[in-house]
């Protein structure tokens, strides 16, 4: 810094100039100063840093959550999350749609969840909810939940279930409507035990059926058993064609169902080759009445 001061003197203006040095500079700065300008220095390039990675952090937050919620919306799945510390419980929308519900149309919660349940499944649900060995690792049962409309669905949960002290504190998974996989599963399985011609079993569902009507014989009944088949069949198909032989086949099977509430089953398990079956008294000699 540089004072200046004028004087008059014997009829003169005098100027007079001072200006420190550079080593009276250098000595009259303080110690105290330059470390408050260090740390000032410090701290604004901390809290610069520290500013940009909580905004990156939030970015991150911001795309995981928008990923997160894509993902559940093109999903078929309804997520759930119980927590059993707090009591809440949340059902995503999906959740609802799935069950023919709006969101969050009734409050959600262990015993809404629990009462929505088939009969014939909630006691494997409550079991599953109290058993110490279900916990920490990823559990999947499948049970039936009643629709809006009244019908049940085939529901697949899969969860992950976390334990604090021996007990379930939390239990976040989806579930997955697969009514229809299991519809089609079934048909499938009748498929390929139902003759395509006539509708009635064949060959490969014939053990199942037997097996079936076995279980249900009584102490004084016996099983009994009739195999048929039709007479000239060959001489059908041989004058008249194929389309003949199926047309006499689908006749034969539907006079042979006409006798049902007399027989118990009725399958073609050949050509032109039937098989009856009738549960019958062991004293009564009816049996040779069903061939006539």
């Amino acid at each position: 810094y540089m004072s200046r001061t004028e004087l008059d003197v014997a009829g003169r203006t005098w100027s007079i100039t001072v200006a420190p040095t550079i080593s009276r500079i250098a000595a009259s700065k303080s110690l105290l100063d330059e470390a408050i300008l260090l740390l000032g220095l410090l701290s604004a390039i901390i809290t610069m840093f520290a500013l940009t990675l909580l905004d990156q952090k939030r970015r991150d937050l911001e795309d995981r959550e928008e990923r997160f919620d894509l993902a559940m919306r093109g999903a078929s799945d309804g997520l759930f999350d119980w927590n059993a510390r707090t009591g809440k419980t949340y059902y995503s929308p999906r959740w609802f749609e799935m069950l023919g519900y709006e969101f969050n149309e009734f409050e959600p919660g262990l015993e809404n969840f629990l009462s929505l349940i088939h009969p014939e499944d909630a006691p494997g649900i409550e079991k599953n909810r109290t058993d110490p060995a279900f916990g920490e690792e990823i559990a999947e049962e499948e049970f039936r939940m009643r629709h809006k409309d009244g019908s049940y669905r085939n529901i697949l949960s899969r969860a992950v279930v976390l334990k604090k002290n021996g007990r379930v504190s939390r239990v976040v998974g989806t579930h997955v409507d697969i009514t229809e996989l299991r519809q089609q599963q079934q048909e499938l399985r009748i498929a390929a035990m139902t003759d395509d011609l006539t509708g009635l079993r064949n060959r490969r569902g014939l053990t199942a059926a037997l097996e079936a009507e076995l279980r249900l014989v009584k102490d004084d009944e016996r099983l009994a058993v009739i195999h048929l088949d039709l007479d000239l069949f060959k001489h059908i198909t041989d004058k008249f064609g194929h389309e003949a032989g199926d047309h006499a086949l689908v006749v034969a099977a539907r006079r042979l169902c006409a006798y049902r509430p007399k027989l118990d089953l009725v399958a073609r398990v050949g050509g032109d080759e039937f098989l009856l079956a009738k549960r019958v008294p062991v004293s009564d000699g009816r049996v040779s009445e069903m061939v006539h």
